[in-house]
């Protein structure tokens, strides 16, 4: 009886435990790990990195690519190819995602894979958005080549 009180008063919120006088001795375990196993990330291999506070938030482009910036290499890929596969019509955009992750890092496994897919004729966005600007032309327009 007396451990259901004391199970009832700390479920209170703080207010009530404040006028109570009553204070709670013990710290919940958090569920993080039970978290992190029901979405099927718990033990994901990760990169080591140094963290510099000073630092503003990571690259929009581990966003774009549904990545975190504390992926492996592989990862990085493979978040890269399911973009891809999801969104072709985006290709050119994860690509220089792709790319600058690659030469932000740095990393050679990335680098290769953005040179074998540079290899096969894809284009970076970039790239894309300069030949237009090389001939006055506007990216969005509709026209056809007629």
């Amino acid at each position: 009886m007396k451990c259901e009180l004391k199970q009832l008063i700390a479920n209170r919120p703080e207010v009530d435990r404040t006028r109570a006088n009553y204070h709670v001795f013990y710290a919940p375990l958090p569920a993080l790990k039970q978290i992190e196993s029901s979405l099927g990330y718990h033990g994901y291999r990760q990169r080591n990195r140094t963290v510099d506070l000073t630092q503003s938030i990571e690259h929009p482009y581990y966003a774009s690519l549904g990545a975190l910036d504390d992926f492996t290499d592989e990862f990085i890929a493979w978040a890269y190819d399911r973009q891809r596969e999801c969104d072709p019509l985006n290709s050119p955009y994860y690509l220089d995602c792709l790319y600058g992750i690659a030469t932000g890092r740095p990393s050679s496994d990335l680098e290769t894979k953005f040179s074998i897919a540079t290899s096969t004729g894809e284009l970076r966005l970039t790239e894309i958005e300069a030949a237009y600007k090389y001939f006055v032309l506007d990216a969005d327009t509709q026209t056809t080549d007629e």
